[in-house]
């Protein structure tokens, strides 16, 4: 069975330090004793990150560097409403519907680590500015769910469950959000002529009738 590898982060220390790293079966509970950071498959960490920042910044590089050809990126933790202040576009308020924003707290009851978005909801995201226009592009995303259980003994757990990236929906707009064009996770999609530009806006949707964790996305391009 394939492994995802996940981070754990003290989330409520100073410089959010990474306290430990597991290696989990795809699509089993999990249950982190802090906020969880999911590394994809296939996206290599250079040297031994000791905070959530530089993790984040290590994680942004390789999955760029996983796709060959494409030199561009443009990333969101959707760990917070303005994308962690790490220059992320962060949630459109006006066009998103149905969803609860991150809050990166993983103690239970507190906050949504990351954003929630509710069956039938959306989450848009902010434009930003590229250099030029693309003609092909690769949106990768995230999804989980996580629920608590508190033992006999008092003590409780934040269960985390890797999600098909299938039970979101994603697409990617070129020019401001007039055109969308659908995607599948983490797969080369093509833009068409009158779709190009330079202003891009991620759209990630939720088709269930229940709520999904979208625990980041990366716009490759």
């Amino acid at each position: 069975m394939a492994v995802t590898t996940y981070y754990t982060i003290n989330s409520v220390s100073s410089n959010k330090d990474i306290v430990d790293v597991t290696q989990v079966d795809d699509y089993e509970p999990f249950a982190p004793m802090g906020l969880a950071i999911r590394v994809p498959r296939g996206v290599g960490i250079q040297g031994k990150p000791k905070t959530l920042t530089e993790l984040l910044d290590a994680k942004k590089n390789g999955i760029l560097a996983a796709y060959d050809g494409l030199s561009n990126i443009v990333v969101d933790s959707c760990l917070n409403a303005t994308g962690s202040g790490n220059g992320y576009p962060g949630i459109n308020t006006t066009s998103s519907t149905k969803y609860v924003q991150g809050s990166g707290d993983a103690s239970p009851g507190i906050g949504n680590t990351n954003h929630q978005i509710l069956g039938g909801g959306q989450i848009v995201f902010l434009a930003v500015a590229i250099p030029s226009a693309p003609a092909t592009c690769v949106l990768q995303w995230e999804a989980y769910t996580t629920w608590v259980n508190v033992t006999a003994s008092g003590l409780t757990y934040r269960y985390y469950t890797q999600q098909p990236d299938t039970h979101l929906d994603g697409s990617v707009s070129f020019n401001g959000g007039s055109t969308y064009t659908a995607v599948s996770s983490g797969v080369m999609a093509n833009i068409d002529s009158d779709s190009q530009g330079s202003s891009v806006v991620v759209r990630i949707e939720n088709p269930t009738s229940f709520p999904i964790y979208l625990g980041s996305w990366a716009l490759v391009f």
